[in-house]
């Protein structure tokens, strides 16, 4: 048991510590780690016991996505807040725990309005909870400013995006 709280405090370390540098609250996942470590004092068994499991419903849309190729003329979409939209207290607990890692390639349809309307898989990170976790941050945080036609009007699109998911050491 003292391997397993000692695992725990160190990767809660790490996180907390690159969450210094990180412009959104420490709070949320600092209570998902320290949740993690209460179950690990209570003697529950090893890691699969201690470990929160995703909660997450699936936030992946079903099927291929769409191509959504853009008319001549037009402007594709842009993110306004690509630097916020995704950050460490996404991780989801259940991969911290288990020090998953991975790499997802997500595409996201975006509505008029420059909001995510559905999150389509294209490359897997290996572990379903990531690939989620992916998608559930576009569709809650991300917005995008809409792209545009020769006319200016705004229509819908797709965009690409790489989220990779690095613990630090």
């Amino acid at each position: 048991m003292d391997m397993v709280l000692g695992m725990t405090f160190l990767i809660g370390l790490s996180f907390f510590l690159s969450l210094v540098i990180n412009r959104r609250s420490v709070g949320d996942l600092a209570g998902r780690i320290g949740k993690v470590m209460q179950n690990a004092r209570e003697g529950i068994g090893g890691a699969a016991d201690i470990c929160p499991t995703d909660r997450l419903a699936s936030t992946i849309s079903p099927g291929p996505a769409p191509l959504r190729t853009l008319p001549p003329g037009a402007v594709a979409a842009r993110a306004k807040n690509a630097a916020d939209w995704i950050a460490t207290e996404d991780y989801p607990p259940e991969a911290i725990c288990h020090e998953w890692e991975g790499t997802t390639r997500i595409a996201l349809t975006i509505d008029l309005s420059g909001h995510v309307e559905h999150c389509y898989l294209l490359e897997s990170s290996g572990h379903a909870v990531l690939d989620r976790a992916a998608c559930h941050a576009a569709l809650e945080g991300a917005l995008f400013q809409p792209a545009i036609d020769a006319q200016a009007k705004a229509i819908p699109s797709r965009v690409e995006r790489t989220v990779t998911w690095r613990l630090e050491r």
